[in-house]
């Protein structure tokens, strides 16, 4: 695929458009469920589809698509997924100022995942300007809340058609066959609030992390000083998605094992902290409760600290694990508890879902492969993540790029940034894509 100067700056421009839309979830309202920012997203992309001669909609302020080809109910539908919302930017101050650096678009979305939908879009409006007629119809569906739950996906489902054969373009190429298991769990606990001594030093409160899915860059910690001032610290780490934990720095997990060396170098003990230590720790993959593992098909178990919240009274932990796909949720959820029991911790589920597996032979999954190797010149296999994207939430759909093999994953980033000439290699494996699955599914 050959794009022209003019093409790229098409491109780059809608880019940094969306990116600039600050599309974090937000307050709700009854025209924007997920905030005013991820409305304006979806209707700044819909108002170019439109122009651009697609068909378009908007379902409830949820969730959108545009689409051209047949407009029948009998036309099978294949389908690209994408979402417009994005993680909060913690402390990057220039997250929603675009800037174009090295051949990279760094921005927050940049990669998760504004830039891949405007591959797969101009991979289809190339399609749609060629003149190929589909015998199916062809949609780009973009979603609101794949960063809080996937509640846009929920209400697609209810009335909309269900695609024949689908990809959501937010993990890694070559195809994904497998997504872990996600298990997000709240771990609180209460002591009785007591006079702080003026003499000693004490850890009066804590604060880090945006959401469970990310792993927070910065821990912010209150002290009293046994001349009784307060004093304010930072403790600083990495930020990275809560699948690839090893990948990051922990900063809660920093924080907490640095307050407890202080205290303890004074003669005190914290019951939070003692506990974070010996259940938690520095360790990703949760050995310390008994958690760590791997199966065949997916590789390790991780766990993320996500968000603490400590007060003079209690402390509350978000945590995220990306749990193998042929391991079974209730004995990690009684290994849990049982190492929180003794604490006095309690475990609260917030959200679960069920691992993605299906087999190499699958012919969806055999398809999007055969198109990577022929659009790459590699003999590559399906592969397996901890990532959680939309192929949970709708039927016949896997996970396909964009991130090639060997790129770094900058997804919830400080930093993050989508490759410019990989988005383009992106947008021609899409395009083809779309052109032989219509082949292969058309009625």
């Amino acid at each position: 695929m050959n794009l022209t100067d003019k093409d790229r700056q098409e491109r780059r421009a809608f880019l940094k458009q969306l990116i600039r839309i600050p599309s974090v979830k937000g307050s709700a309202s009854a025209r924007a469920p997920f905030g005013a920012a991820t409305l304006e997203a979806l209707q700044t992309f819909l108002a170019k589809a439109q122009a651009d001669g697609f068909r378009t909609k908007v379902i409830d302020g949820k969730v959108g698509y545009l689409e051209f080809g047949p407009d029948t109910a009998s036309a099978p539908l294949l389908a690209a997924v994408c979402h417009l919302d994005v993680v909060p930017a913690g402390d990057w101050q220039q997250a929603f100022e675009p800037q174009l650096i090295d051949g990279r678009m760094v921005g927050r979305g940049s990669i998760d995942d504004k830039g891949p939908a405007v591959a797969v879009y101009f991979g289809l409006k190339r399609l749609l300007q060629e003149g190929y007629e589909p015998r199916c119809k062809l949609r780009l569906i973009l979603g609101l809340d794949e960063e809080s739950g996937s509640d846009c996906m929920k209400r697609y489902t209810k009335t909309e058609q269900l695609p024949v054969a689908a990809f959501t373009p937010d993990a890694e190429f070559p195809v994904i066959h497998a997504e872990k298991g996600l298990l997000q769990f709240t771990l609180t606990l209460s002591w009785p609030e007591t006079t702080v001594p003026a003499d000693k030093l004490t850890l009066l409160a804590a604060h880090a992390g945006t959401r469970a899915n990310v792993v927070p860059g910065d821990c912010h910690l209150t002290w009293q000083l046994p001349d009784g001032r307060h004093e304010s610290e930072t403790v600083t780490g990495v930020m990275g998605h809560a699948s690839l934990p090893q990948a990051a720095e922990n900063a809660i997990s920093k924080a907490m094992e640095q307050a407890r060396l202080r205290l303890a170098a004074t003669g005190q003990t914290q019951p939070w902290l003692e506990f974070y230590q010996q259940q938690i720790g520095m360790c990703y993959d949760g050995r310390l409760m008994g958690l760590a593992g791997k199966d065949a098909v997916s590789g390790p178990l991780t766990f993320n600290a996500g968000v603490l919240q400590l007060d003079a009274q209690q402390a509350r932990l978000t945590c995220d694990i990306r749990y193998p796909v042929t391991w079974d949720v209730a004995e990690l959820r009684t290994k849990i508890r049982s190492a929180c029991e003794p604490y006095g911790v309690q475990y609260t589920e917030n959200h679960h879902a069920a691992p993605l597996y299906l087999a190499k032979d699958q012919p969806l999954v055999m398809i999007l492969t055969r198109i990577y190797n022929e659009q790459t010149g590699q003999q590559a296999e399906p592969i397996a993540i901890g990532g959680g994207t939309y192929a949970r939430s709708l039927p016949n759909t896997v996970a396909f790029g964009p991130v090639f093999p060997g790129q770094p994953g900058v997804c919830h980033q400080t930093g993050e940034y989508a490759d410019l000439a990989s988005l383009e290699r992106s947008e021609a494996i899409y395009t083809e894509a779309f052109r032989q699955l219509d082949q292969a599914f058309a009625r």
